[in-house]
This record gives structure tokens, sequence and C-alpha cells, in this order.
């Protein structure tokens, strides 16, 4: 089933009606089009108003070739701004960093690996006899915070969870490969890798996890939203910023010193004076052997490794945001944030900001001059100009644009009210 549903300005406030659901028997890009065009026409609409489409993440509707939006796209002859789910966008950051699509290393991969494989374990009822914590969650990766419940239950949970393992591993009454599974996992969960990922990964996901119940409350607005997802950029490099290499050594017990103080120690020692018959110089090695060592006994090696991950991670998470927050909506929900003194009073009509939303409104017919008076696109070029004068002001420029916002159908983009006219700050 397919719906249309409008959202537009009635003159007072923005409105949702819904003007059809239909089954759809052609689930392609085309056929979905077909669908909307057709309820288009049956309700005597152009596609000169369309300021925007909103839709699911699919790749019958988000792809940027043959997808509906971009067929809506090539229907209009213009841009169309393409809003997807922000917290499915969200949501699918944090899936895509956990499957180790953005990270070069394997350790991620491998520790999730282990997250799912835990929940499958301890559904055994002789394992879960011998489990006194929490009830060891399933990583449903299709919820928002399903990667979060999951790794909060096996950190605060961390120490009963070994030791039931440790149990299982002995337990006759499990069977040979469920004892082995048990020290599998056993050892799993007392590698220093796997205990820094789950503090660190713990950490990430507690700052995406504000920002996902902010994306779900129901009085949010795009300004709100840009804030908060600016403060989950900040928190990610505070994260990078914490785990430093003596931070990440008191979390996963590594002693810095000890191998650099051994291989001192070592150096310091005086080498025994060798002589080696001439007639043995080619057949002989006199250097010194590769050895094999635990990289995690290697402590100093290890924390370079781990510091190394931790920038991996974050570079990561900043890429997949990056990908999916700051494409052409990101510069118009900065734009929709600079008309207001209240959430942004550094950037406030900031020209170069605001430029690419009165661009953007210009590109759409009804705005430009559809209307027969033409007084709207008069407005629209009007402010453009203002914008590029040299004698622009902030503050005669709030009044005439506000005017613009509320008289405008373009009100519905930024959810503004008559009642949500903020004061000009005095110094401007």
């Amino acid at each position: 089933m397919e719906a249309v549903v409008l959202r537009f300005w009635d003159g007072n406030e923005a409105v949702e009606h819904v003007i059809n659901v239909k089954h759809a028997e052609d689930r392609t890009a085309q056929g979905l089009l077909t669908i909307l065009m057709n309820t288009l026409s049956e309700n005597n609409l152009s596609t000169d108003g369309i300021t925007s489409d909103c839709l699911d993440g699919a790749s019958v509707n988000s792809g940027w070739r043959g997808g509906l939006q971009a067929l809506l796209t090539d229907i209009c002859g213009r841009f169309v701004l393409y809003i997807h789910c922000i917290n499915h966008r969200l949501h699918l950051v944090v899936k895509k960093v956990l499957a180790g699509d953005n990270v070069a290393r394997n350790e991620v991969v491998d520790f999730m690996e282990t997250v799912r494989g835990l929940y499958d374990f301890f559904k055994i009822s002789t394992v879960r006899k011998l489990y006194d914590g929490q009830t060891v969650k399933r990583l449903i990766e299709t919820r928002w915070s399903g990667h979060l419940i999951a790794l909060r239950i096996i950190k605060r949970n961390h120490q009963s969870i070994k030791r039931a393992l440790e149990q299982a591993s002995n337990a006759r009454s499990l069977k040979p490969d469920q004892r082995a599974k048990a020290r599998g996992y056993l050892n799993d969960l007392n590698k220093k890798t796997n205990i820094f990922l789950m503090n660190f990964l713990c950490d990430i996901l507690e700052s995406m996890e504000h920002l996902t119940q902010s994306f779900q409350t129901i009085n949010t607005s795009l300004m709100a939203c840009i804030d908060v997802l600016e403060s989950v950029r900040l928190d990610l490099e505070n994260h990078r910023a914490t785990y430093t290499e003596d931070y990440i050594a008191s979390l996963i017990g590594c002693n810095r010193s000890s191998s650099s103080h051994s291989s001192s120690s070592q150096s310091g020692r005086p080498k025994r004076q060798r002589t080696l018959p001439s007639h043995l110089s080619d057949s002989v090695v006199t250097s010194s052997m590769p050895q094999f060592r635990d990289p995690d006994s290697q402590d100093t090696t290890l924390l370079q490794e781990l510091r190394g991950l931790t920038e991996d991670i974050v570079n990561a998470f900043n890429n997949e945001l990056d990908g999916r927050f700051s494409d052409g909506n990101v510069r118009l929900w900065d734009a929709f944030q600079c008309l207001s003194p209240a959430s942004n009073r550094q950037n406030f009509l900031n020209a170069e900001k605001l430029f690419p939303l009165l661009e953007y409104a210009f590109s759409i017919p009804y705005f430009k001059g559809s209307r027969s008076d033409g007084k709207l696109g008069n407005d629209l070029a009007d402010a453009k100009d203002d914008l590029r004068s040299a004698d622009y002001s902030r503050a005669s420029y709030y009044n005439s644009l506000m005017v613009f916002w509320r008289t405008s159908p373009s009100s519905s983009l930024i959810g503004y009210s008559n009642s949500s006219r903020v004061a000009l700050p005095s110094e401007f």
C-alpha cells in the first residue's frame, strides 16, 4: 500500500491531509511515480508548488539516479528537496559503522559477532541457570537503539557473564561443542581489544541515543535537530580526545611501562663477544631471529593500535554523518537556523548562509511568479538583491524577511507560525 500525504500552508499554519491510499501493483520507482502523478491530477494539483518530498530510505525511493525522488526532480525540471526520516538516517550511520563498512579493520565486526553470539548462547536453559545477571539482549538491528541496548547489558554484567561462561566451560550437563563455545566466548570477553570496544562503543552510542530521543519528540524541528546533530559531532571529538593511550590503559588493565622497561633492560645487558670461524661465514646467521609475541602481551604496541582504532571509529562515524546529513538538505537547514536569533545568534541572518534558501525558493515556480500578481516572486527577488547589497543590514532585513516567511507557503518548510516570531536582539 502506498499513501500520498500533502503538507501545505493554509494561510495560518502548516497542515497535513492524506489524499490517497492505493495498492501499488507496480512497486518500481516508475510505478510509484505514476500513482503520485495520477493523485495530483485527480485533485487538480500542479507540481509547480512542490517544495519537498518526504520518503523512506528504500532504494526505490531514495536512489539518486532511478529512485522516486530522482524521477520527481526530473518531472519538475528542478531540484526538489528530498527529506528522508532523520532518525532512520542516524540508525543507518550506526548500522554501517558497526558492520565494518566504513572501518578498514575487522576488530569491530568480530566484536559485534561476539555480542550476537552471546545472546544465542545464553538462550540455552542450562547456561541461563548459571547466570545471575540481567537478561542478555538480542541485537535487533532494525531498532534505533538496538546496538546500544545489547552492548549496555554486556558492559553492566561483564563479570557475571564471564563467571557463567567459566562455569559453562566445565559443566558436564552441556555438550562438548557447547563447552567449547563457552571457552571461546570467555576468551573473547577477556581480550583487551574487546574490553576497549565494549567501553568505547557504549560511550559513542550513548551520544547517539540522545540524538535519537531528540528526533522522536513531538515538538522537534529541523533547527533543533541541527543543534543536536552538532552536539553529537562535538561528543565524538570529545571521545577522540578522552581515549588517550593512558586512559585506554586504565580501562583494559595495561601497564604502559612494562613493555618499554623490558626492552630497555634487555638493551642494557652486555653482549658476550663471539668469534666466528672464517670458513662458517657463509653458513651461520648471527642476527637476531624474529620471535612470535602475542599482541596482548605487548602493552605499548597494543595501546598504540587501540588508539589508532579510536581514530578509525570516530572518523568512520563522521564520514557516515557527512554522507547522510551533509548534502543539499543541510545547507537549507543551516539557512533555516539563521532565521532565528534564539537558536543561532552568531549566524543570525548571515547573508552567505541564507542565500541557498532564497535560491531554492526562487527555483519553485509557485514562489517565483506563477501567482497572478507575481508579488511573491518580486519579494523573493528583492530579498536576494538585499543579500547581495553592500548596504546589507541584518536589522533592516529582519522585518521584511519575517513578513515574507509569515505570508508565504514556504512557512511549512520550517514549521513557522504566527506565534513563533522572535524579537530582534538589541545588538542587531
